[in-house]
């Protein structure tokens, strides 16, 4: 009897053992098939950083939105079949990136044309002149007025682009956070959507007084945009869109399934 119980004692004590030994195998051996791998900087050639630096005359206290960030934009520009990269930046410089293969990329800021100055804050990417070339809008805000001007590239093909927004009525200056492009009059040409927000943000919440002072041109609004003829035209007030919001995001759907 007394074998049988120390040979059961044994079998319990060898099978806890293995137990603990799987178990330390388990936790010692990392899992090594994930679904995703980071590529470093040199690696993938991309060394874009959208640094921010507050300082006593410029910081979060003097603009709301100062971490907000900035938008990003991948299209083929150069109609290799190779995907490209285009970076917005607040207080760093927007940058062009031209996919080479492999998951390399090339600075092509300089060379395609990309030199203007602002505070971006979305990009857009849309073939606004229906030439085949994908074109690029960058929605633009920030603390300093002057940094707020909207910029299109022109898409003029073998990576060079031509900074074109005034010829298209789309240099705006509001502080806009985002514009999305399509065709709302069904005329065949890509209207435009943008979204903005105040430049205030410490006046009391009194939205009726507020929704005047849209009405009147006195505080920011989002704009409906029609595309006449390559001319972009505000039509907000007709369209009846004038609100009063921080607005940080759009979407464009048939919700209705009216065409």
């Amino acid at each position: 009897m007394k074998q049988i119980y120390f040979s059961c004692l044994f079998l319990v004590v060898l099978i806890i053992f293995n137990s603990c030994s799987d178990s330390v195998k388990t936790k010692k051996t990392p899992k090594t098939n994930t679904a995703f791998s980071l590529l470093s900087s040199e690696q993938s050639g991309i060394n874009f950083t959208n640094k921010l630096s507050e300082s006593n005359q410029l910081s979060i206290r003097d603009y709301e939105y100062f971490y907000n960030g900035a938008g990003v934009g991948i299209a083929d520009f150069d109609d290799d079949g190779l995907l490209d990269l285009f970076f917005g930046g607040n207080q760093a410089s927007d940058r062009l990136y031209k996919n080479t293969g492999d998951l390399h990329f090339k600075d092509m800021t300089q060379d395609a044309g990309i030199d203007h100055d602002g505070w971006t804050v979305g990009v857009s990417i849309v073939d606004i002149n229906n030439d085949g070339l994908p074109d690029i809008y960058l929605s633009r805000s920030g603390p300093i007025a002057a940094k707020r001007k909207n910029a299109l590239y022109i898409n003029e093909g073998s990576f060079k682009f031509t900074e074109q927004a005034a010829a298209y009525g789309l240099d705006l200056s509001l502080p806009s956070t985002q514009t999305t492009f399509f065709d709302y009059d069904k005329d065949g040409d890509l209207d435009a959507y943008m979204i903005t927000h105040p430049t205030n943000f410490t006046d009391t919440y009194n939205i009726a007084e507020l929704l005047e002072a849209v009405e009147a041109g006195e505080i920011e609004s989002d704009l409906l945009l029609r595309n006449d003829n390559g001319t972009y035209v505000d039509v907000t007030k007709e369209a009846g869109i004038i609100e009063y919001g921080h607005t940080l995001g759009v979407v464009i759907s048939d919700l209705n399934n009216d065409g």
